[in-house]
């Protein structure tokens, strides 16, 4: 199974779990696309690989700091990305 280019960018491996927070429409959907092979849930009550959280400010990457690390393994993968739409 091969991996995206993108989910080499964010050194996603496929079988990794990865949670996404607060993604835009756009942006979900480029990701369920991108990563073949890579459980990407919206919401986990376990901990996961990774987490690309989505933000728009420095404000929003406070607040959902702590949500993101209890949410990621101790050795996860931490992404934040910004919800602005780059056209």
């Amino acid at each position: 199974m091969n991996t995206s280019g993108l989910a080499r960018k964010f050194w996603i491996e496929p079988g990794m779990t990865v949670l996404s927070r607060d993604a835009p429409v756009e942006s979900a959907s480029l990701l369920l696309n991108s990563f073949d092979g890579i459980k990407l849930f919206e919401a986990s009550a376990e901990r996961v690989d990774g987490v690309i959280a989505f933000v728009r400010c420095k404000a929003d990457v406070q607040g959902v700091v702590p949500g993101v690390l209890s949410a990621v393994l101790e050795d996860g993968l931490i992404w934040f990305a910004s919800k602005e739409v780059v056209r």
